[in-house]
């Protein structure tokens, strides 16, 4: 469809050049990803003197893509110029304004657009993450709380502040108002796919999976829910109907990132690494700045052995203005599981630059100090970072390991207990637990915690390695007075 527009587009300009014609004739080239082409169509639309909003409005987004930060706002600044009135054109500014560090001028962006479309949903999403990032969200959430209060069943007021809510934190409240979102507006595909997000932000994947399945049926030709869908059916280890469903959300967009992301890692967990890389790389080319496609390449990369080409998928990233922050990151934990500890410190100390209180990068910089066994300063990076999160399933994670490096058990396991209550399917969570419970002499209570872990935390084997695992059948069968058998392992107690 979108080649056949750029012809039709062709021959509408060689006959009469309309300037609309150069705004879909972009937008075509868009949707094919070939980004620069788009940009010299809008280019050819303002030389023919297109002065409405979204020529410029299209050609900053896809200056955005290609994350040439700057050029992309000049081009939403033309765009307000044009027309004040128009909120997309306000709207633009935000991403760019954002990536360039300028979160106060990005947040005024979001209220001029606000101002126009008072419900705008991108609007109201980046206006709650901007108070938030700046460190005041409650002003936001108190005015989407009046605002629910004065529209009892207005799902557009219950959504605001569910996503106030989601931003500050305040996950089983953004689950309440999302429900009384839906329960307003029944037949709104957005309140039971935002109610489908709130479940999975609070660990609930198998109500999730049915939130997204409603949003689903309400709006069967929508992506999103089909992606949420696809996320939460990862999370629960159900890789085939993941796949499906990223295949429905493609079909609906073809051009669909987060889609492309959610299905190729299906395919690498179904045992189809390759196919998986493809579709990785042809997100990337579709969108230079989306972030998880990277992720998931680099992850996929270092678990197939090829190291190296994880971490000039890292580097190719950061260089992307990709969250450099991130990109290092990830890069500092392939390098910290290779046990080439001191480079993934030089990795994780170029992040800590770019986000100094990140708990993210607090967490990975401490894993990586115990790993060269500078243990004081790794519980104090540690500390640093669950004071940064103190709901951080994985800071408290990697803070029991640390302690149980060092011997003292008893201190490990509350923290343990704490990230597993956050995280049920927190699998390092679970193997630290049990590690404690092993180095505290409680090898019946290990046992049993490792029978129960492997029901529901698919991933435990790998956490525990091995080793561990074989170790703990053999527990297993001893305790059970019976010798150990093949496969599973282990017997019933």
């Amino acid at each position: 469809c979108a080649d056949e527009g750029i012809k039709r587009c062709g021959t509408g300009l060689v006959i009469e050049p309309e300037n609309t014609l150069y705004a879909i004739k972009g937008l075509s080239l868009r949707d094919l990803g070939r980004h620069e082409e788009a940009v010299k169509a809008y280019d050819e639309g303002i030389a023919e003197g297109d002065r409405g909003q979204f020529v410029n409005v299209y050609k900053s987004q896809s200056l955005y893509i290609m994350g040439r930060h700057e050029e992309a706002l000049k081009a939403a600044e033309d765009a307000v110029e044009v027309t004040r009135y128009g909120a997309e054109a306000h709207f633009a500014k935000v991403l760019p304004l954002t990536s360039l560090g300028r979160h106060e001028e990005a947040l005024a962006s979001a209220e001029a657009a606000l101002e126009l479309r008072p419900m705008m949903p991108e609007a109201i999403d980046a206006r709650a993450r901007l108070r938030q990032l700046l460190g005041r969200p409650a002003d936001s959430l108190d005015a989407y709380t009046g605002a629910a209060d004065g529209v009892p069943d207005g799902a557009t007021e219950h959504l605001s502040r569910a996503y106030a809510l989601l931003v500050a934190g305040r996950h089983e409240e953004a689950v309440e108002a999302c429900r009384a979102a839906a329960e307003g507006s029944p037949g709104s595909a957005m309140a039971h796919q935002a109610l489908g997000g709130a479940l999975a932000e609070t660990g609930r994947h198998e109500e999730a999976v049915e939130a997204y399945r409603r949003a689903a049926e309400t709006d069967p030709d929508g992506s999103g829910p089909r992606i949420g869908m696809a996320n939460s059916l990862l999370i629960l280890g159900r890789h085939a109907e993941a796949r499906k469903e990223a295949l429905r959300a493609l079909r609906a967009d073809p051009r669909n990132v987060r889609a492309r992301v959610a299905g190729a890692v299906a395919l690498h967990k179904l045992g189809r690494p390759r196919r998986a890389l493809a579709w990785l790389g042809r997100a990337i080319r579709d969108d230079p700045g989306h972030w998880p496609a990277y992720q998931a390449r680099a992850m996929i990369l270092s678990r197939e052995g090829r190291a190296g080409a994880a971490l000039r998928c890292c580097g190719r990233a950061a260089r992307a203005g990709a969250s450099p922050a991130l990109a290092h990151r990830l890069g500092a934990g392939i390098l910290n599981n290779l046990g080439r500890h001191k480079r993934a410190l030089a990795w994780i100390d170029r992040a800590a630059k770019i986000e100094p209180d990140n708990a993210d990068i607090l967490t990975t910089r401490a894993d990586i100090l115990c790993g060269l066994g500078r243990n004081e300063e790794a519980i104090e990076c540690i500390d640093r970072a669950v004071g940064a999160e103190p709901d951080s399933a994985e800071a408290l994670s990697v803070k029991a390991g640390i302690l149980v490096g060092m011997d003292r058990p008893g201190e490990a396991l509350p923290c343990c207990e704490r990230a597993i209550e956050l995280d049920p399917r927190n699998s390092g969570a679970h193997a630290v637990r049990i590690g404690a419970k092993m180095q505290a002499g409680r090898m019946e209570e290990a046992v049993d915690h490792w029978r129960e872990a492997r029901e529901y935390c698919p991933d435990i084997a790998d956490a525990m390695g091995d080793e561990m695992a074989a170790a703990l059948d053999a527990s297993a069968a001893a305790l059970a007075g019976r010798a150990p058998r093949g496969g599973e392992g282990g017997g019933s107690g």
